[in-house]
């Protein structure tokens, strides 16, 4: 397929007037990726990246992600594809938006044969599992990481997987960077690990006392002033966030 017909049906979807030329350069994009040269494959992605990630309207958003995990999920492009569909999940406006890419990372991970584009999946949904503002967004996240450690079938329970553990690991070791941060830091993130392991029960003898951990870290953190914590204070902290870690390593180990 020649450049030129590349080119202009590239501009027009990114830069069109009117939103019914935009949509068909977008559908035809797809048609053209067919027979087009490795250099115009490339540049048809770029644009469909670039759409999906700026364009005003939804539906040429949409169309865009859809049409570029169609054409690459299953290719050696697909890595680019995570990265995009990172950024749109961890982007800080257009909500269904971040719900739909992480939907789209999960069928990236099902339909690709690459480890390493798989565990770019799940990096993108730990760090929204474990730094989403909003809830929803979180738990889909957690689900997700849950399917995607079980191979491609849901767990009926946190336990059953090993994504519990990879996200206490994070989130812990979000908590024991927090020392060094100050007192507002850490108690943010001491709030974020309590309430996940609330959420997250484990049959192992300590976890109700690690649960009173982090409960009296949340107090005492409260209590404190903003000035700058101690040695003492922060080893207490990386103390907890290091049982955290623990338990739900022997949880893994145990199923």
């Amino acid at each position: 397929m020649g450049d030129d017909a590349v080119a202009a049906c590239c501009e027009t979807a990114r830069d069109g007037r009117y939103s019914g030329e935009r949509e068909r350069a977008l559908d035809r994009l797809n048609d053209l990726y067919v027979d087009a040269t490795d250099a115009n494959r490339e540049r048809i992605l770029r644009t469909l990246s670039t759409v999906a990630q700026d364009a005003m309207r939804s539906t040429e958003r949409q169309t865009a992600r859809e049409t570029l995990v169609d054409l690459t999920a299953d290719s050696p492009r697909a890595a680019a594809t995570v990265e995009t569909l990172r950024a749109i999940a961890t982007g800080d406006r257009r909500g269904r938006d971040r719900l739909d890419a992480l939907n789209a990372l999960a069928r990236v991970a099902d339909e690709t044969a690459d480890p390493g584009v798989r565990e770019s999946v799940r990096d993108a949904l730990t760090e929204v599992a474990t730094g989403a503002t909003r809830r929803r967004e979180r738990e889909r996240a957690q689900d997700l990481l849950h399917t995607l450690d079980a191979g491609g079938t849901p767990s009926s329970s946190g336990s059953e997987s090993g994504a519990d553990a990879y996200l206490a690991q994070s989130l812990a070791e979000h908590l024991a960077a927090a020392a060094d941060d100050g007192r507002s830091s850490a108690r943010e993130r001491a709030g974020e690990l309590r309430e996940f392991v609330a959420e997250h029960p484990v049959e192992d003898g300590a976890y109700a006392d690690v649960l009173d951990d982090l409960a009296s870290l949340d107090s005492q953190l409260a209590a404190l002033s903003d000035a700058p914590m101690d040695e003492d204070r922060r080893r207490r902290i990386r103390a907890v966030a290091d049982r955290v870690v623990r338990l739900y390593r022997r949880a893994d180990a145990d199923i």
